[in-house]
């Protein structure tokens, strides 16, 4: 009887062993493909700002002899693009546009924009062409400093939307249900193999 026991104990240790494992791998796999800076464990504190500029040539890079652009409304959010009736509620408050050199926030605004324990990584930088213009870069930026270039309507043959930025980031999305599909048949397949070897070794026994 004692042995009939032991052998069961050594099955169900065996078993949650396996399972342990295989959340282990799945996880890790998860954090590899989908959230490799997470690995690193580098939480920052984030300082975000911007820059606007008139994109003459309309080559998505700022030259030198490239004026900056005042009165462009940039602000930071989550990953998802707001809705037109916050976009407007943000951009009606005089903080989000960019001052006379293009920048946002000023200088004696920084602080405002200072994200204590936050990374960068978290952090999306959105910016709303300003009337008459088109932006020549992405009006998305995933980090703590964008630029953005714009340049006059009609007077570039491809101008970036907020609709380029929501497909990439359905494409992450689904990405990362494969990452994770792919880590749950991996836990599972560990599982089952350190499973029944368990049970083989507990009948040998």
């Amino acid at each position: 009887m004692a042995r009939l026991w032991a052998k069961r104990l050594f099955v169900f240790i065996g078993v949650l062993a396996s399972l342990i494992i295989g959340s282990l791998f799945a996880y890790g796999g998860y954090l590899a493909i989908c959230k490799p800076w997470r690995l690193h464990l580098a939480l920052v504190d984030a300082d975000v700002s911007a820059r606007a500029w008139v994109d003459t040539n309309g080559n998505g890079y700022r030259d030198v002899d490239e004026p900056p652009l005042e009165g462009v409304c940039v602000w930071d959010w989550s990953a998802q693009v707001p809705d037109d009736e916050v976009i407007a509620q943000v951009c009606d408050d005089p903080f989000h546009r960019t001052g006379d050199s293009g920048e946002w926030p000023s200088s004696e605004e920084r602080y405002l924009t200072f994200r204590a324990g936050a990374s960068c990584e978290d952090i999306y930088i959105f910016a709303k062409p300003p009337q008459g213009f088109e932006a020549t870069t992405p009006i998305v930026v995933n980090s703590c400093y964008a630029e953005f270039g714009f340049a006059p309507e009609g007077s570039v043959s491809h101008s970036h939307s907020y609709d380029s930025f929501l497909q990439s980031e359905r494409l992450a999305q689904r990405r990362q249900q494969i990452a994770i599909m792919l880590a749950v048949v991996t836990a599972v397949a560990c599982s089952a193999v350190v499973s029944i070897r368990a049970v083989r070794v507990g009948r040998e026994k």
